[in-house]
């Protein structure tokens, strides 16, 4: 198991994960393939994206399949033990209720032990309503099972090993909290080394999210039970409590691995961080896991055990309320194609035909074109692990044709049995991300079967690009909150905003993007117009993105010119984003048309600068914002607009306020407009001042749009609601100054977007806020961070905020550095949103995500500098 534990002490903490990753990782040995290698995978979790069938095959044409563990174990020791399926069990022809189908099964199974050699076998238990069997062979038993004509496979009843165990806040679990959409009502089961229920993590107040509990640990003469008394219940047994709690923590710090598991998919509540994908489901624990006889720090859990465990679940289904998703954290063996004839295929097929979904890790061993056991089955949805920081495919993540969905399984804090928290890394992380979001989904779409639901967590994913030894794969990483959306093809409201993490797709200098793409290509030149994959890159989609939010950056212009962001397919504009001067370093934010191509064009007007792109979010075809290419909608300087309005009016003389129309105007409606998306450019000013832009009709605010000193050339994006006749207010506080306006887009009145008039949220200085609160906070240090409450202040609500739209502004830094706005809660990206000189105050514009409790973080670099934030606008 890849982890690290945060108590007790680092230096141990280290040992522990070395001793585990190597303790744990599946041996070559166990699981093999049953059928040929290379196989094409026809399961229902296939990368094609065809639509997948839960139909099981029909009976085999050229006999058993035998696991070739079974004749070396033979060869060996003379006896096996193996699990043997019968073609019945797979086909589409059975019938019956569970009663019926149990008798027949057993009546199957009894007859082929009666016809095999006296003292040859030894069954263990008897069948439920599937004609599978565990039992003990020798060669003759081996011999007469290769010649039957009603068996499908014979398997080792091998050992299944643990899988090793990014964010809540990445796969969009604070907006589908924040809208009401938790779980509640569904439950997961956990298969694994046990749950420890009474963890704060993993109960609501008093009472613990485990409703039900059950072991299936057998002792064998390689494996020691977990149960209570040693003693593994019957498929038919009720639920026992206290029969689900983890094994012996004494003996294995695996016996953890349960309850980590668990906190994954059901923790926490949603809001705060660390939090379980489904914090309002409830849980199942089934324990499997049992302690290797001669090393009981080993853990593992027979095949054997965990198809009774998936027989129990069918069979106790109507005591355990909601359940839709099993959650098997567990791989061994290397499978290029589908075990269509494994016995797990038939539980787990049995499950999908009454809309449980099995959700199983892909294993760690690094293959590109292989999973594990049970991964391998058809009807097992297939996870692979994802670095949220980096957008891309764990190294040791096993892929294949046959995973169906990524998920984070990267550094992810969850709970630890007997206390505390632990940081851990595998596909176990990611395969649990999955049975939650499953949750979710069920919860949103109770009537959807098990392959409609998979379609609608594959098609809301986030289309990530891995490139292997064997070929390129396109598989999504999971997005809950956009699998929460209406199905394809139903009547829904126009598609909102999608923040992501902040994430770099560009930079010119010989420093890292996320996918290493657009890295080290050079500072763009005087007259030179670059294209930039903003699509499928960083969290954004490969197809369905209309536009994106980004943040450029301009570092050590040669000469003053300014830069041009404009959507790929059109003719450059007569509009700038960013303006600068020689030497300097300034942000903006632009709101920009992608092209048919996936790309954006940046356009440098003279010199050489280097340039930086960091995405923020997208919006999707005919979504709630309508991008434009930019049009230039006021010059005060004798310069031209779009038409000829609003031209040569002369500079804003010191206390001035203007109303500026923009409906009907630059490919603006008339009508139908909420807002709009401005860049506002100062030119010339005389002394030091700001700049506020807000809705025409309301007073002037205590806020700013933009920052500047005498004679900078200063530009920022604001997004500001118009008043009924299409117009907005721009006041100017000092000096005299020019401004231009250029439109970028506009925004439909629509309750998925909320645009206010600036409130000021923060001020580091000893000046107001909007309430009083987050004022005269003190500078931020070098180094440091401060969460900022964003929700339920300043006109944006409490609950069922996805994104705000704020200005930051920094005042006077002691040295040249930048400050990052992201999510509260997650790591910090590698990006930036200002970026400053020392002693300059200037501001940037951003959307961000609303992260734990409605707060939004801000790290400063270096130095030490005052900052300032003002809401714009919220995004449902």
């Amino acid at each position: 198991m890849r982890r690290s534990h945060r108590r007790p002490l680092l230096a141990l903490a280290l040992a522990i994960i070395v001793l585990l990753v190597v303790a744990f990782m599946p041996p070559s040995s166990l699981a093999r393939p049953l059928g040929p290698a290379g196989a094409a995978s026809a399961g229902s979790s296939g990368s094609t994206g065809a639509d997948p069938s839960l139909a099981a095959a029909g009976e085999p044409a050229d006999g058993p399949e035998i696991d070739t563990e079974v004749e070396r174990e033979i060869a060996r020791t003379g006896r096996a033990r193996t699990v043997v399926t019968l073609n019945a069990a797979h086909s589409p022809a059975r019938s019956g209720d569970d009663r019926q189908q149990r008798a027949a099964s057993r009546s199957a199974v009894r007859a082929l032990l009666a016809s095999l050699p006296s003292g040859s076998a030894a069954a263990t238990g008897e069948p439920d309503t599937l004609p599978v069997v565990a039992v003990t062979i020798d060669g003759q038993a081996l011999g007469a099972l290769r010649r039957s004509k009603v068996v499908a496979a014979v398997e080792a009843d091998t050992t299944l090993r643990p899988t090793s165990l990014a964010s809540s806040t990445v796969v969009g679990t604070p907006t589908a909290v924040a809208s009401g959409w938790t779980g509640a009502g569904g439950t997961v089961a956990v298969l694994d080394s046990g749950v420890d229920s009474s963890h704060p993590f993993l109960r609501r107040g008093t009472t613990s999210r485990t409703i039900a509990e059950a072991c299936f640990s057998t002792t064998t003469t390689v494996s020691l039970s977990s149960c209570p008394g040693g003693r593994p219940m019957g498929v038919g047994d009720a639920p026992r409590p206290g029969a689900g709690q983890p094994c012996d923590l004494t003996l294995s710090r695996m016996c953890d691995h349960g309850t980590s598991v668990a906190g994954i998919a059901a923790g926490g509540d949603g809001r705060t961080l660390p939090s379980g994908i489904a914090p309002g489901a409830s849980i199942v624990s089934v324990k499997i896991f049992g302690h290797d006889a001669a090393d009981p720090s080993r853990i593992g859990a027979s095949l054997s055990d965990v198809n009774l465990a998936l027989q129990w679940l069918y069979n106790r289904r109507a005591d355990l309320p909601g359940l839709s998703a099993v959650n098997l954290s567990i791989a061994g063996g290397r499978f290029t194609g589908p075990c269509t004839r494994s016995s797990v295929q038939a539980f787990i097929h049995q499950l999908a035909t009454v809309g449980i979904a099995t959700i199983v890790a892909a294993g760690n061993d690094g293959y590109d074109d292989a999973v594990g056991m049970p991964a391998c089955a058809p009807d097992a949805v297939a996870v692979a692990s994802m670095d949220d920081a980096t957008a891309a495919r764990s190294p040791w993540s096993n892929i294949s044709p046959k995973v169906a969905l990524f998920a984070p399984g990267e550094r992810i804090t969850t709970a630890h049995a007997g206390g505390g928290y632990l940081s851990a890394s595998g596909t176990s992380v990611a395969a649990p991300a999955i049975a939650g979001a499953w949750a979710v989904v069920h919860q949103r779409f109770p009537d959807m079967t098990v392959t409609e639901e998979l379609d609608q967590l594959r098609s809301n994913g986030i289309g990530l690009i891995t490139d292997t030894s064997i070929g390129r794969y396109d598989l999504p990483m999971v997005r809950v909150d956009l699998a929460l959306r209406p199905p394809a093809g139903t009547a829904t409201e126009n598609g909102t905003l999608t923040t992501v993490t902040p994430a770099r797709l560009m930079d010119t200098r010989a420093l890292p993007t996320i996918d290493r793409l657009f890295s080290d290509t050079g500072a763009v030149r005087g007259g030179e117009t670059r294209r930039v994959r903003v699509t499928g890159r960083g969290y954004v989609p490969s197809s369905g993105v209309a536009s994106v939010s980004l943040n450029v950056t301009i570092v050590n212009p040669t000469e003053a010119g300014y830069l041009t962001v404009f959507g790929a397919d059109a003719q450059r504009p007569n509009a700038s984003n960013l303006n600068f001067t020689p030497g300097s370093l300034s942000s903006n934010m632009v709101l920009v048309p992608v092209g048919a191509d996936g790309t954006i064009a940046v356009f440098n007007s003279a010199g050489t600068t280097q340039v930086i792109v960091d995405v923020l979010g997208w919006f999707p075809d005919a979504g709630v914002f309508r991008p434009l290419a930019p049009a230039r909608l006021m010059d005060t300087r004798d310069l031209p607009t779009i038409d000829g309005l609003a031209r040569s009016t002369g500079a804003f003389a010191p206390g001035e306020s203007r109303a500026l129309r923009i409906t009907g105007r630059g490919g603006v409606p008339d009508a139908g407009v909420g807002a709009v998306a401005l860049n506002v450019t100062v030119a010339g000013a005389t002394a030091a001042g700001y700049v506020t832009v807000h809705p025409n009709g309301t007073p002037t605010p205590t806020a700013s749009t933009i920052n500047f000193g005498p004679s900078q050339i200063v530009p920022n994006t604001v997004i500001v609601p118009v008043d009924a006749l299409g117009r907005v207010r721009l006041f100017n506080f000092s000096g005299r100054t020019d401004l231009a306006v250029d439109v970028m887009g506009w925004f439909p009145t629509s309750a998925a977007f909320g645009p206010l008039p600036p409130a000021r949220l923060l001020d580091t200085r000893a000046l107001p806020t909007i309430d009083g609160r987050f004022s005269a906070t003190g500078a931020i240090a070098g180094g440091g961070r401060l969460d900022l409450l964003v929700t339920g202040r300043g006109g944006v609500p409490a609950t069922g905020v996805a994104a705000v739209a704020i200005n930051v502004t920094v005042d006077r830094p002691t040295a040249d550095g930048f400050v990052t706005v992201f999510p509260a809660g997650i790591a910090l990206p590698a990006t930036s949103t200002v970026n400053f000189a020392a002693g300059v105050t200037l501001a940037n514009a951003t959307i961000v995500p609303v992260g734990a409790d409605g707060r939004i973080s801000i790290y400063n670099l270096r130095g030490s500098t005052d900052v300032v934030v003002d809401v714009l606008g919220w995004f449902r």
